[in-house]
């Protein structure tokens, strides 16, 4: 082409890098000037970007291109021949939709509007009125460019019904244009050609997209009568497949005329089956082109029918159906592999099983790239942490699959968004701690309040501690329906956090009813001063969010908000600016739609969602490695591999509900959207743009039973497709196809050098060969002893002896090791206590034995005890209050009895035993011998706790031998009593020798001694209440989980340094006698006082 002239021409082929050649041909010929922008109009910014990259190969560089949207042409048209008032539009849906939430109210009464009232009801719903009104605009935009006749209509008063009176209402205060109008101007105006040429683009280019209403068709027709117009599009055939009909479609038209005839004696073409089923909007699109004066250039090119995915497209582009053949079907080859479906168990397996295949891919071929593969989900946010868990966890560094993911949307992948939204749903709620701290964590916000993430851990820490739930204070709970009362409030919280710091009260002494909360102090202050400036502020822009107010003060107030709440690092910079784009475009929306009214928090929060849900952030469409998205149509960029996840049977086509107002839905015509017909086109076109390889996986298989569950419909007619046109030597071509997955990724059936079933994870291979038989213990944690620790070690304090044997383990990897296995962390709670069990059972009974045994008044120290938000509120807390102080006083009783008479502040040890020395003060020593106790059940850890001070105690030179006690209770037996005679001293000695060389063994290896197995064990010997398989199985069941609680096999530390199934081996039942036979020797246990 050498010469630019105006006219409409049509460029169609079955590949788009073809068409992208013509574009590069038709661009050689200049414009005017080298400063006119060529305007190429695309309707994706993947496209464009594809698009820019191919023009840059070409002719070696892209500059100066637009890429407008088709909205946007045809406005940029209509302004260049029609005066037009400039964007935005007050026909713009979002701003439509204020205009009509100030007209709908004063229609509710009138004749015709019924449904409307009915809907809306008599009471003042303010956001159901913007939710009809949000609506109603984007149907009546979808009118202008869908139905411009029917508002044509509207207009003249040809219709009476409460849409055409609110249009007119509309169009009649409103002196602009709207596009229909626009519309009808430009296709009758004549002089257009005597236009000025330079308000107008010399030359558009039409490129890949797939679909066009037929009202843009027109306009960029009439405008190709004075410029040239090039459409360059993607036609799947390269015959004339406008009048083929998919079965489902032949059954409509039968069932339409009643009548039961065959194909050809109804005149119906089929053609193609999967073009037929899958092209319905491609074909109606092409019925709209064809009707247009054009001149026409096909470029489509034969498919090399060398592989099942060539076939298929080449059948597509002849309009043949070997399904339709009588003679034989097509042979495969067994190695192909270039259409691959997986049915797996889950998302998780689905992402698992793609890894590995993309892996093999590039290992079969090593010209593929990461860049030359496109995954697609309908929904890519499902996929997201799945993506996180597999593709950057690599076995080695040199499986590493880099990728980027596009078409994540403002709302659900920005932080800073959902912060936003978490701090506006705030009023009206119940301030739950998780709530407010979760805001905080935000690293935008609490960078905006001078905070670090060590800062809020701490914090965190003082929430927790001192009892907070949720409620700002206790009108917050009233205001609920609910008892007002501030405990576990935020302010009787802060109020013990600042008392704290300024009038510590040591957990004992109150302030105006307040507990200072003594655990804070230096820098400290600083945090602390910081928090409570967030949580002011936060609470009393809560407070304000309460006011109904126009949109534009609206906008003020979360621009305000905004500024003060967040302080975004440099790489949230492009989020910051479009949620600051949509913040201060709410507040021009009012000058815009004169609409003045106040409305509500939830009026606004709906359309923030809906802006933020439209605007999408990301790495961008190919900007290096794989590329996932979602499932989007004019996505018919050619890819060496098209992967498509999540093709459920319940997930695509994706499906629309239309409004029973929709008259676009009442009286479908060619050319209008749906969504299944968009998506089934969608996969049309990942089929024909695919040039290696077309994956697809779904969840075929249930998780719970393993039954099988069916594909997308449109998965199913491809599989059809393939099974009655395509045959396998020796085999079936579905199982060739098709390949069903095992729930874990390490089934041995991936280790067996199979040619369907592989992976590349050294992990799950070792864990296949333990489940495929091959059942070798994991490598030992240590495999060997460890160096022996400093000779000073043998120096042994009583304290550090008996905490030792309480967790051998645990002492072995942080004294040793320096490893801290720490359990989950604790969650902050959301609702006050409603009970006192477990752990907060027992702190508080022993903290009031403790203060019983001191002398304190239990009955005033309630109050501190309420005061600490421990106790449920109200009465429920009396009573439990009431219940435990009797408990304890009745077991205080039982304690007060073993301590008459004066007690020993401290008995010393200082003992040698052998090459050990060891020292300490041993407390709680009373003339009737030892006391030792717990407000609970008697564990193995406090026996042997007690026994250990004993042999101590025992061990000294020219002492009195003493008895010693351990005292404990629970609610069935009461209280019980364990008393310990003494051995002879020397045999003391000899005793605590045994136990100081298994704590010297216990720094060098890890003990095999488990306090409670190994004393359920000891138990059963010693006391011959079975054989020893019953005393195996006792101590197997208290290692695993048969008594209702955890075993000790949950432990991490355990876990860690015990990996084989069953630990207790000779070793185990040695050391458990050696520590706890002579304990038993000694022991007489009895029950005393039951609790009254």
């Amino acid at each position: 082409m050498t010469t630019a002239v105006s006219g409409l021409m049509l460029f169609t082929s079955n590949r788009l890098e073809i068409l992208i050649e013509k574009l590069a041909e038709a661009l050689e010929c200049p414009l005017s000037s080298p400063f006119v922008p060529e305007v190429i109009v695309v309707q994706s910014k993947g496209m464009e970007r594809w698009i820019s990259m191919q023009l840059g190969l070409h002719h070696g560089v892209c500059a100066n291109y637009r890429f407008p949207f088709p909205n946007a042409i045809i406005r940029e048209l209509f302004e260049a021949a029609i005066p037009c008032p400039p964007e935005p539009s007050r026909y713009d849906p979002d701003i439509l939709t204020w205009r009509l939430m100030g007209l709908l109210p004063r229609c509710l009464q009138e004749s015709g509007f019924e449904p409307v009232r009915q809907y809306l009801g008599t009471r003042d719903e303010t956001l159901k009125c913007y939710q009809l009104a949000e609506q109603l605009s984007r149907l009546f935009d979808q009118y202008l460019v869908f139905r411009p006749e029917m508002i044509r209509d509207w207009e003249a008063g040809s219709k009476d019904d409460w849409q055409a009176e609110l249009w007119r209402r509309l169009s009649i205060a409103e002196a602009e244009p709207h596009r229909a109008q626009l519309r009808e101007v430009f296709l009758q105006n004549s002089d257009l050609l005597s236009r000025p040429r330079k308000l107008l683009p010399e030359r558009i280019s039409v490129f890949g997209i797939s679909a066009l209403p037929k009202f843009h068709l027109e306009i960029l027709n009439r405008a190709s009568s004075f410029l040239p117009v090039y459409l360059f599009l993607l036609n799947p055939c390269r015959q004339y497949w406008s009048d083929i009909r998919s079965l489902r479609e032949e059954r409509q038209v039968q069932a339409h005329y009643g009548i039961d005839q065959e194909q050809e004696d109804l005149h119906l073409e089929r053609g193609n089956s999967l073009l037929a089923s899958l092209g319905k909007m491609g074909r109606e699109f092409f019925e709209l082109v064809y009707a247009l004066d054009f001149e026409e250039h096909d470029f489509s090119e034969d498919i090399p029918e060398t592989t099942l995915l060539g076939c298929i497209q080449h059948d597509i582009t002849v309009l043949e159906d070997r399904s339709q053949n009588h003679g034989p079907k097509t042979a495969l080859d067994p190695s192909d592999y270039s259409v691959q479906i997986h049915s797996c168990h889950s998302p998780m397996r689905e992402v698992e099983v793609l890894y590995n295949c993309l892996l093999d891919l590039f290992e079969k071929d090593p010209t593929l790239k990461p860049e030359d593969i496109l995954v697609m989900a309908p929904d890519i946010e499902q996929y997201i942490p799945f993506l996180q868990a597999v593709f950057e966890t690599p076995c080695s560094e040199q499986l590493r699959i880099p990728y980027t993911v596009t078409d994540r949307t403002l709302r659900r992948a920005s932080s800073i968004a959902q912060s936003l939204f978490a701090i506006l749903g705030l009023h009206g709620g119940r301030f739950n701690a998780s709530e407010i701290l979760g805001i905080l964590e935000v690293e935008a916000v609490h960078a905006s309040f001078g905070l670090t993430e060590a800062e809020t851990d701490m914090i965190k820490h003082w929430v927790d501690q001192t009892g907070i739930r949720w409620g700002i204070d206790e009108r917050t709970r009233q205001e609920c329906g609910l008892t007002p009362y501030s405990e576990n409030t935020w302010k009787h919280g802060l109020q013990r956090l600042l008392l704290g710091y300024t009038l510590p009260g040591h957990d004992e002494h109150l302030f105006r009813g307040i507990l200072p909360y003594d655990h804070i102090e230096g820098e400290d202050t600083v945090v602390l001063g910081k928090f409570f400036d967030f949580v002011e502020q936060l609470f009393a822009y809560a407070v304000r969010l309460g006011e109904p107010r126009s949109i534009k003060a609206w906008s003020e107030l979360l621009n305000e908000i905004f500024s003060r709440f967040f302080a975004p690092p440099p790489h949230q910079e492009r989020e910051v600016l479009t949620l600051r784009l949509i913040l201060n475009g709410l507040g021009e929306k009012q000058t815009l739609a004169a609409y003045d009214d106040p409305v509500d928090l939830d009026v606004v929060l709906s359309y923030l969602r809906r802006q933020c849900q439209y605007e999408a952030i990301g790495s961008g469409f190919m900007s290096g490695g794989v590329t996932f998205g979602t499932l989007l149509p004019m996505r018919s960029i050619p890819f060496s591999v098209i992967c498509l996840l999540g093709l459920n049977n319940d997930a695509y086509p994706r499906r629309s509900i239309p409004f029973s107002f929709d008259r676009i839905a009442q009286k479908p015509q060619p050319g209008d959207r749906s969504r299944s017909s968009d998506d089934r086109y969608l996969f049309l076109e990942a089929l024909i743009s695919s040039r290696k390889c077309f994956y697809i996986s779904y969840v075929g298989q249930s998780i719970q039973d393993n039954s099988v569950i069916p594909p997308s419909v449109v998965v199913s007619e491809l599989l059809d497709y393939i099974d009655s046109g395509f045959a396998l030597p020796g085999g079936s071509v579905l199982d060739q196809v098709m390949t069903r997955h095992s729930l874990q990724a390490f089934s041995p059936q991936y280790f067996r050098q199979e040619e369907k079933f592989f992976s590349y994870s050294e992990e799950d291979c070792l864990a296949a060969k333990q489940s495929a038989g091959d059942r070798t213990l994991s490598p030992a944690f240590i495999d060997g002893p460890l160096t022996p620790p400093p000779e000073e070690w043998k120096e042994v304090t009583i304290e550090s002896l008996c905490r030792f044997f309480s967790h051998p383990v645990r002492t072995f990897l942080s004294q040793r090791l320096g490893l801290y296995l720490d359990e989950a962390p604790r969650l902050l709670q959301d609702r006050e206590p409603f009970e006192i069990a477990g752990l907060e059972r027992y702190l508080l009974e022993e903290d009031l034995l403790e203060k019983l045994l001191s002398g304190v008044d239990l009955k005033q120290h309630g109050q501190v005890v309420r005061a600490s938000g421990t106790l449920p509120p109200g009465t429920v807390g009396d009573y439990y209050y009431e219940m435990t102080v009797a408990r304890v006083s009745q077991f205080a009783e039982v304690i007060t009895s073993y301590c008459q008479g004066p007690g020993l502040t401290a008995a010393p040890i200082d003992l040698t035993i052998g090459e050990f020395t060891v020292r300490g003060m041993i407390r709680r020593v009373y003339p009737r011998g030892l006391i030792g106790y717990r407000c609970s059940r008697v564990r193995p850890q406090d026996r042997l706790g007690v026994w250990i001070q004993h042999l101590a105690l025992n061990s000294r030179d020219d002492c009195e031998q003493i008895t010693s006690y351990c005292i404990g209770w629970d609610d069935a037996s009461g209280v019980m009593v364990c008393e310990y005679q003494s051995p002879p001293p020397e045999q003391c000695r000899i005793l605590l020798r045994t136990l100081l060389e298994g704590y010297w063994s216990g720094l060098t290896v890890p003990l095999r001694f488990f306090p409670r197995s190994s004393w359920k064990y000891a138990e059963a010997m010693v006391r011959r209440t079975g054989s020893e398989q019953e005393a195996r199985t006792k101590a197997l069941a208290e290692w695993r989980n048969d008594y209702g609680r955890p075993g000790e096999e949950k432990d991490l530390s355990y876990q860690r340094c015990f990996r084989e199934p069953d630990p207790l081996n000779d070793e185990f039942r040695k050391i458990a006698l050696e520590i706890f036979a002579p304990l038993l020797e000694y022991e007489t246990e009895r029950n005393e006082a039951p609790l009254r």
